[in-house]
């Protein structure tokens, strides 16, 4: 399966493919991916890994696990979709709701 990148790229992620539904057989509770990336991003995993003294895996399980978690309008803006000149107003305004939203959380959490 292959993915157009903002940059013309094609960035390819390939599911190794067991006997049950695209899981590989030799471990059920994985999924093995295999990514192609840029030369530079490759770069920054690899020194982003050895900083963090983290395996590439596990950074990686970790970003996708967050951004999965994320709203719909922060995945388009990390996606690159969301034009620049919307960008900014509107991580102006998702500033602004976290601010609303904090002393309300705050107030939850003291209240326990």
């Amino acid at each position: 399966m292959g993915a157009r990148s903002g940059r013309g790229q094609i960035a390819r992620i390939e599911a190794t493919v067991g006997e049950e539904d695209g899981i590989s057989t030799m471990n059920v509770n994985r999924a093995i991916l295999r990514i192609q990336l840029d030369p530079a991003a490759k770069q920054h995993l690899d020194h982003l890994a050895k900083t963090r003294g983290m395996t590439q895996i596990s950074i990686m399980s970790r970003l996708v696990e967050w951004f999965v978690r994320q709203n719909e309008v922060i995945q388009l803006a990390v996606l690159g979709v969301v034009s620049e000149e919307f960008t900014g107003p509107l991580a102006k305004r998702m500033l602004e709701r976290i601010a609303e939203a904090a002393p309300a959380e705050s107030r939850a959490a003291s209240e326990r």
